[in-house]
């Protein structure tokens, strides 16, 4: 549960897909981002950590928890390796998104609820475009094809998501 007398929900943007998907390419290129680059490695060097939840915790979703200029990722246990680059680079979406770089102390959680839906959509076009970059991907399918498999496999990314964001060029 939020305490959300020290945090606040992540505030939406409310800026077209395309802007979030340039932004968080733009984030990519900065940081240099390869697909066989470790994320845990990019939180700790943007000054975050990682947590994973335990077992016998109530709260199984993955989550940001932004204070002080430092945030605490933390992870679902029963995470794939493909799904934990797609969960961090979600929560990595709140935070270069919704904290103004740290700066504002918010805390999200994976959650569909109302209030907190538009914020949580912006924070998954952000980890899309930071994983599979349209210019890259383009480039991918005009070179092996569509296939959403081969393209998961290349951006490490989990087939689903490839399918998406296939579908998201035309």
């Amino acid at each position: 549960m939020i305490d959300k007398t020290k945090y606040e929900l992540p505030k939406p943007l409310d800026a077209p897909a395309e802007e979030i998907f340039g932004f968080a390419e733009s984030i990519a290129d900065i940081l240099k981002l390869t697909p066989e680059c470790d994320l845990v490695d990019v939180v700790k060097n943007l000054g975050g950590n990682i947590e994973v939840l335990s077992l016998d915790r109530n709260r199984k979703k993955a989550s940001i928890t932004v204070k002080h200029g430092s945030f605490t990722i933390r992870l679902n246990p029963f995470l794939s390796p493909l799904q934990k680059r797609m969960s961090i680079a979600h929560e990595l979406g709140h935070w270069f998104l919704h904290s103004n770089l740290g700066k504002e102390a918010i805390e999200a959680c994976h959650s569909m609820e109302a209030e907190n839906r538009v914020a949580e959509n912006e924070a998954h076009l952000f980890a899309y475009g930071l994983l599979i970059p349209t210019k890259k991907l383009k480039e991918f399918v005009a070179k092996f094809g569509d296939d959403s498999t081969r393209v998961a496999a290349h951006f490490l990314v989990p087939e689903p998501i490839a399918r998406q964001r296939i579908l998201s060029l035309t």
